[in-house]
């Protein structure tokens, strides 16, 4: 396609993991198709992504209907984990609406970013902000070696359960 060397494929999959073998239920690959200059070193580098199957889609929606696909074909997920590109308002609400086995609820796994605006207790706050004005109920777990706070949220209309972790020997 380039008739070089091109390091890394790009693409996004579905996996699904069952007895610890995790399997890939849907797969889509993406293309870099325009070449920049980088101003820092001077050499050539591909930008602007573009899904070969979908060009016109988001990686959002694109995420949430891999889901999709993967529950009309039979998968019955429980959790999705995301990376945390896709913990967006977006994605946390169409993920929420994919039902399994009629009526459960599909939930999301992800990393926020800490410098997401959340509410609590009705005033809002940067998640980052969560651990240190609610210190009181931070619990430990010797099992884990972590402390943890546990907490619900509303995100941009949307109520989840936050986790906040620390491991041991982590500082903030």
């Amino acid at each position: 396609m380039f008739n070089r060397s091109v390091k890394g494929v790009n693409f996004l999959t579905a996996l699904v993991n069952v007895a610890g073998v995790r399997l890939p239920c849907a797969v889509e690959f993406v293309k870099k198709n325009k070449w920049v200059t980088d101003e820092k070193t001077g050499k050539q580098k591909r930008q602007t992504m573009e899904r070969i199957a979908e060009l016109s889609v988001s990686k959002i929606e694109q995420g949430v209907s891999m889901i999709a696909r993967a529950i009309k074909k039979g998968f019955i997920p429980q959790y999705v984990l995301a990376d945390s590109w896709f913990i967006t308002d977006g994605f946390i609400k169409s993920a929420l609406k994919l039902k399994r086995k009629k009526t459960a609820l599909v939930h999301v796994i992800g990393l926020m970013k800490s410098n997401r605006k959340v509410q609590y207790n009705g005033k809002t706050y940067t998640a980052d902000v969560l651990p240190k004005i609610l210190e009181s109920k931070i619990k430990a777990s010797r099992k884990l070696k972590c402390k943890y706070l546990a907490v619900r949220i509303i995100y941009k209309s949307t109520p989840l359960k936050a986790f906040f972790v620390m491991m041991n020997g982590q500082s903030s």
